[in-house]
């Protein structure tokens, strides 16, 4: 039932094409050569569907997903327009993530004027960004990423709530050198929402070819931003890093808004599984449903012209279920896990000891966040509180 009317989020890979070859990139590695973009005629299907598949859901939200995404403006214009028209009543939240080299003002203009949320794509200061974001003629991507996103900041003025940069830490993982982003570009402003994530290298062999000179142990600085999101919390101070936030805010409301049972429970919930393709439904250039825009592996679960196939989503579930009970049973972190169907499918195929990584990885970072978060209520009970109000991202 919930399949007829709970799509909350969906995603169009409305290009598989892109201006740069970003080294640590798995669409890279995994796409063929001859590269598609999806045709209006799908992507204004996938919106209909959406539609008639979310009248339970609040408030929807349409990505747009590459590639890049730019090098399909129009088709992004053309979507936004439509689906406006089509959630009219409860509105839609629109957005992708962008290296915003192909950004020019005609464009940051039209952004701004209706609403779209965007992250940039910007690794760092030049040295950093230069390093694995280039292009297809191996040149860095710096100088126009920058100049993309000063021309959208200058477009968007007073909404600057829509705008954001993401960042992908790679080794040797210097967290602190972030930082000197805004010392090259003083105008970019410090309050601007920063996403931060450490580089993943399943699907690709970027750590053999690209870091292996590269000093892999980032523990030092790492746990001195723990220390900074620690006593920015208990001490309630304003001025709050970014890059300490976006490490570890997360992760701390997860624990803070965990639910609390008074007995044991008789069981759990697939780790940090989603109901595939409810919450977020993925759609590639050819009309395919997939869960999501991380699980680069896994099956189709259906198509715009033949709607979801339950059966594939049975079996996708059946199969994850299956092969890691005997992992999830004897499990401590069970209750707490963020492992999904993401990391655990290549190919098609569930791969077991993929899935066995990221849970040996999980289990280290949920141990951390844990102790982080008794250590700040130890020193400050209500330094917390202010969490109360937050939702999940």
């Amino acid at each position: 039932m919930r399949y007829e009317n709970n799509i909350d989020t969906l995603t169009l890979e409305v290009t598989e094409n892109c201006n740069l070859q970003c080294h640590y990139c798995p669409w890279e590695y995994l796409r063929e050569g001859n590269r598609k973009s999806m045709s209006l005629q799908t992507a204004i299907s996938a919106i209909d569907f959406m539609k008639n598949h979310s009248s339970s859901a609040g408030e929807c939200s349409l990505g747009f997903y590459g590639g890049e995404p730019l090098i399909e403006f129009n088709i992004i214009k053309k979507c936004a327009e439509y689906a406006r028209k089509k959630f009219v009543e409860k509105g839609i939240r629109i957005h992708f993530t962008t290296n915003a080299t192909l950004v020019d003002e005609q464009k940051a203009k039209y952004l701004a004027e209706n609403d779209f949320n965007i992250l940039v794509s910007i690794d760092g200061p030049k040295h950093i960004h230069d390093k694995h974001r280039i292009d297809r003629q191996n040149k860095g991507s710096y100088d126009r990423s920058i100049k993309g996103l000063k021309i959208l900041l200058n477009a968007y003025k007073n909404k600057l709530n829509c705008l954001g940069i993401n960042a992908v830490v790679t080794p040797p993982y210097n967290l602190n050198v972030i930082k000197e982003l805004w010392k090259e570009n003083p105008w970019i402003p410090k309050d601007i929402r920063l996403s931060v994530d450490f580089v993943s290298t399943a699907w690709t062999d970027f750590i053999q070819r690209y870091a292996s000179n590269d000093i892999h142990n980032p523990t030092n600085d790492y746990k001195n931003q723990m220390k900074i999101f620690k006593t920015n919390v208990v001490h309630w101070n304003p001025e709050k890093s970014s890059v300490a936030n976006s490490l570890f805010e997360s992760a701390i409301l997860r624990i803070y808004k965990r639910p609390i049972w008074k007995a044991p429970r008789k069981w759990y919930h697939l780790n940090g599984c989603c109901f595939p393709g409810l919450r977020k439904l993925y759609v590639g250039c050819d009309g395919k449903f997939y869960m999501c825009e991380r699980a680069h592996g896994a099956p189709p679960i259906g198509s715009v012209s033949t709607g979801y196939d339950k059966q594939a989503i049975q079996n996708l579930i059946k199969t994850y279920a299956e092969e890691s009970i005997i992992d999830c049973k004897n499990c401590w972190a069970v209750a707490l896990c963020s492992i999904c169907f993401a990391r655990a499918y290549f190919d098609r195929k569930f791969l077991l000891e993929q899935k066995r990584k990221a849970c040996n990885s999980a289990r280290k970072n949920l141990k951390e966040r844990l102790v982080l978060y008794c250590s700040i209520l130890e020193e400050n009970q209500h330094a917390l509180d202010y969490m109360k109000s937050m939702e999940f991202a």
